[in-house]
């Protein structure tokens, strides 16, 4: 299998490596969500085959989903909660010390706005950068869909159901539908 890894502009019609990527990555997902919670030493076994790099301990609450996985860059003490959604067409790069509440979703990819272009197969994917330290909430979306990708800020703290469409500055609180900055946070705050 060929390890596809996009950003930019792309037509999915000219490039079959990404289906054929997709396809031969979820052999390895479905096995790993048929794990029991408890199969804990198994289910870090596979998930270290799974992401393109995992440091340290890490715990993915299954059922996961990754469209590719091995474009997936996890730091030291990764948590995430039940149903953690990676379309990892694109790089995603997390930092150390992440927690993610249930339900959430990363997004690199999206579709042309355009009718005509999108039954074409145009399509578009671009980075997503997670600092140190950071929170995200039950339900929270995370779509890149600009140029260079989106970033998190270390210490970011996400609120529950928000919508990232844009950068997060370091050290604050941010919620919403679109995700803004409520306020900042002293790095030591409790």
């Amino acid at each position: 299998m060929e390890k596809v890894c996009k950003e930019g502009v792309f037509n999915i019609n000219d490039d079959k490596s990404v289906l054929e990527s997709i396809v031969a990555s979820q052999t390895l997902v479905n096995k790993y969500n048929t794990y029991l919670v408890t199969d804990f030493k198994e289910r870090t076994e596979l998930i270290h085959q799974i992401l393109g790099e995992a440091k340290g301990f890490i715990n993915m609450m299954p059922p996961v989903h990754f469209s590719n996985g091995y474009n997936t860059y996890c730091g030291e003490n990764f948590q995430s909660n039940f149903n953690l959604t990676i379309f990892d067409a694109a790089k995603v790069t997390f930092g150390d010390n992440i927690m993610i509440g249930p339900n959430c979703g990363f997004y690199t990819s999206g579709h042309d706005m355009d009718p005509k272009r999108r039954r074409e197969g145009w399509n578009y994917c671009y980075p997503i950068t997670v600092g140190n330290d950071v929170f995200f909430g039950a339900g929270t979306i995370v779509l890149s869909s600009k140029p260079g990708g989106i970033t998190i800020g270390d210490g970011a703290f996400i609120g529950a159901g928000s919508v990232v469409t844009g950068d997060i500055p370091a050290h604050c609180l941010a919620a919403g539908n679109p995700c803004k900055v409520i306020r900042m946070l002293e790095e030591t705050e409790e």
